[in-house]
């Protein structure tokens, strides 16, 4: 399960895990940089795990989860 919000300055998709075994994961772009943040607790709340992307590497990571094994090179058009 995913909710998604769109706020002025950023757009917010949090993926739910209902068995309640994990935390949830927070996927957070920046409007302005495009910077991506990926975050979870640690499960005990102790902790924050965090993850910031550039934009082109978001891309990649989108696109290597669609693409079968092997090594590739996006092109920018």
């Amino acid at each position: 399960m995913f909710t998604n919000e769109f706020k002025f300055d950023k757009s917010v998709t949090t993926l739910l895990d209902e068995t309640g075994q994990n935390s949830d994961v927070i996927i957070t772009i920046d409007n302005d940089s495009g910077y991506v943040y990926i975050e979870q607790d640690d499960g005990e709340d102790l902790l924050t795990n965090l993850i910031c992307i550039p934009p082109h590497m978001f891309k990649e990571l989108f696109e290597a989860l669609h693409s079968t094994e092997g090594a590739y090179r996006l092109i920018e058009r």
